[in-house]
């Protein structure tokens, strides 16, 4: 790591605001293929677009908006999930990437250090 980069990583973390930094914090492989992201639009067609519950990640653009409170950036993966969330029919959506435990919303079941039973 180089060391603008170094400093730049000690202030963002002195002011506890969130950053990615390739191969550092994140790794851009982590986001789906083009032909993933085709891969679960056929895997919701075949059962109808119908679900009971989704579990993801990440959770929709407008729903971590809501969660970040706009710090967080949406991105090719959130604007899928987003599309998702408003086409497909499901109960109940479970997402854990902003390490918290809450519900968001209606349908939208945010989850870090809680375990809970879906039945």
């Amino acid at each position: 790591m180089t060391r603008i980069l170094k400093r730049r990583k000690k202030g963002l973390d002195r002011e506890g605001k969130p950053y990615r930094v390739n191969h550092v914090s994140w790794w851009k492989e982590e986001m789906p293929s083009e032909e993933e992201y085709n891969e679960g639009l056929r895997n919701l067609a075949r059962a109808g677009d119908r679900v009971d519950f989704v579990v993801s990640h990440c959770a929709p653009a407008r729903v971590q908006d809501i969660v970040s409170e706009g710090l967080y950036k949406q991105d090719d993966l959130t604007f899928y999930l987003e599309l998702q969330s408003q086409t497909v029919s499901f109960t109940k959506w479970f997402f854990g990437h902003y390490h918290d435990n809450r519900n968001v919303l209606d349908k939208f079941i945010m989850l870090y250090e809680q375990i809970i039973r879906i039945v």
